[in-house]
């Protein structure tokens, strides 16, 4: 994937945030670019925008997922580039959470990633000069923060998933790269995610105040938050270069480091 040039991309979650941001960044590298999204108004606009395809999408049922990839097929004969990005999230502390609260983010955030990897690697396959998944994990992947019970389980097991399918298909020779975004903050719709999910997974939690651990969320440092465009630069670098971790915010890995100290700590003890 070192020449992105005349080959296809498709991006879930790709009508806004991270998202649209990867797909106008993709088609400078001059790539025919594909969008998936839930949001369908949103969607549409981001697709007349640019100049896109738009195809309407709910990433948490593989049947629509399967239906994306066959449509790209159709329509330009081959994908290079799967990104699979769509992403929702409420922070809120566990007992505030609903199981149908916990089972959203996981059917959208990890089965999404499921999703996407089962209905286009086959098409990856096809492809003689090979293909490239990129998976939109989260710093959230590495280390929790108060409030993450879902959002943060969701991250994990999108990090473990892709950690172990890169090994596979490296295991096997195959011509197929892949990567993990790890974003930290960067400013995206993700916070109007609850505002549109499905009816079927019940009412949202109240937070207020009593809420300690959206409380202490709420609380961080909102200055670390930045524009998605430097982010999309470092993971289309990443593509390129055929590097598996992409991770944005170097100055706020601390609670990774002290984590890892602790796990070394604990073999240490061992």
């Amino acid at each position: 994937m070192k020449e992105l040039r005349d080959k296809v991309a498709v991006i879930t979650g790709g009508a806004s945030g991270i998202g649209r941001s990867l797909a106008a960044r993709l088609q400078q590298e001059g790539m025919t670019v594909v969008i998936a999204d839930f949001d369908r108004d949103q969607l549409a606009r981001t697709s007349d925008e640019l100049g896109v395809l738009g195809v309407p999408t709910d990433v948490s049922r593989y049947e629509e997922v399967e239906q994306l990839a066959a449509t790209v097929k159709a329509r330009y004969g081959a994908v290079h580039l799967i990104c699979n990005n769509a992403g929702v999230g409420i922070y809120a502390g566990f007992e505030r959470l609903s199981l149908d609260d916990i089972r959203w983010m996981m059917d959208v955030n990890f089965w999404g990633v499921v999703h996407g990897t089962r209905a286009f690697l086959p098409l990856l396959r096809e492809n003689a000069d090979g293909g490239h998944i990129m998976n939109t994990a989260s710093m959230n992947s590495l280390y929790v923060l108060p409030g993450g019970t879902a959002y943060g389980a969701s991250k994990f097991a999108v990090l473990g998933f892709t950690e172990t399918l890169a090994a596979e298909l490296a295991l096997e020779g195959a011509p197929i790269g892949v990567t993990a975004f790890c974003p930290g903050p960067t400013r995206t719709a993700i916070a109007e995610s609850p505002g549109k999910r499905p009816r079927s997974y019940g009412t949202l939690p109240v937070l207020d105040e009593t809420d300690v651990a959206s409380r202490a969320f709420q609380s961080l440092n909102l200055d670390s938050y930045i524009a998605p465009e430097p982010v999309v630069e470092m993971a289309v670098e990443a593509i390129r270069e055929n590097r598996f971790w992409v991770i944005s915010h170097p100055d706020l890995m601390e609670p990774y480091t002290e984590r890892h100290q602790a796990v070394m700590a604990a073999i240490g003890r061992a």
